[in-house]
């Protein structure tokens, strides 16, 4: 090896970091925000958004009060971002004249957030608060002429609001104590976020609570208990919920079934799909399929569905 490759090699071996236990989390549940509704509204005027799952609201001008059932009131500004895990379907009613309100659903790639994410609270609330904030370097960025720009506007917007989605989840998950059970709590804990991070690492590996529990180097009655007192579910539930993310986000690409069974930890297309039909309530076909029509292919690609 010359100088050039050895330098580089140094330099390359430097530049590679190990993530945090949050940053494993975030980059594992890949939160996403999903514009579906822009809504401006008059002084007194209301929106009932009908959307399912975790949603999020952000005022790009003016003012409006968030109200949702069983909870105070919120009221909400300019520059305010509002996610939402388990409220149902809020009202939002404007208080100035000229009022604008992005809405939509959070995809987190394929995994329930209010799965991941129990102990945060149902309505999270962030605004612009200083100017070093991230939300107030990039969500001025969102404005009227952005999102009524037919060139592309909107998923220029999705990608500024995931940014903003991110840093409120993360804000939240540092402010949790550490011992409320979570993922997060076993990716901190000393003993179990190593068997964590493999379980993400190599998620296709035969798995079982006797190979995790050596991997943590812990009985497997002890293991289990553990395990379940800081996150909060048995290992495998958790083992499952990263495989089931993984396989929807293959069965969006070209991957053959046989292929995404194999790396989803499954050894087996009929064992995939009974495992896959019992958590979603559909067969991974047919979840392609609605994918593919959800991206604007009416008729299912034979090549890809095979």
């Amino acid at each position: 090896m010359g100088d050039f490759e050895r330098n580089l090699a140094e330099q390359t071996s430097c530049a590679r970091i190990d993530l945090d236990p949050l940053a494993s989390l975030l980059t594992f549940l890949k939160p996403q925000c999903l514009v579906t509704h822009v809504l401006p509204l008059s002084a007194g005027q209301a929106s009932n958004c009908d959307l399912d799952g975790p949603t999020f609201h952000c005022i790009v001008e003016g003012a409006c009060r968030l109200q949702s059932d069983g909870a105070a009131p919120h009221d909400l500004e300019q520059g305010d971002f509002v996610l939402l895990l388990r409220s149902e379907r809020p009202t939002l009613r404007a208080l100035r004249d000229r009022t604008l309100l992005l809405s939509g659903t959070i995809q987190s790639s394929g995994l329930d957030l209010t799965q991941a994410l129990p102990d945060i609270p149902s309505i999270c609330k962030s605004r612009m608060e200083s100017r070093e904030s991230l939300q107030s370097q990039v969500l001025p960025l969102v404005t009227d002429k952005l999102v009524t720009d037919r060139q592309g506007g909107i998923a220029l917007a999705n990608v500024i609001l995931s940014l903003v989605l991110t840093e409120t989840i993360r804000e939240e998950l540092r402010s949790l104590p550490l011992d409320v059970a979570s993922w997060l709590s076993g990716m901190q804990d000393e003993a179990l976020g190593p068997v964590l991070s493999a379980m993400l690492r190599e998620p296709e590996a035969p798995w079982t609570v006797e190979k995790l529990a050596s991997a943590g180097c812990m009985s497997r009655s002890t293991f289990a208990r553990r395990f379940r007192e800081v996150v909060g579910e048995s290992p495998m539930d958790v083992l499952t919920a990263i495989r089931m993310r993984i396989a929807t986000d293959l069965l969006q690409s070209s991957h053959g079934l046989k292929s995404i069974s194999r790396q989803s930890g499954y050894g087996s297309i009929s064992a995939f799909t009974s495992a896959f039909r019992k958590r979603y309530g559909i067969t991974p076909s047919q979840f392609r399929k609605n994918s593919l029509i959800r991206m604007g292919f009416r008729e299912p690609l034979e090549s890809v569905i095979d």
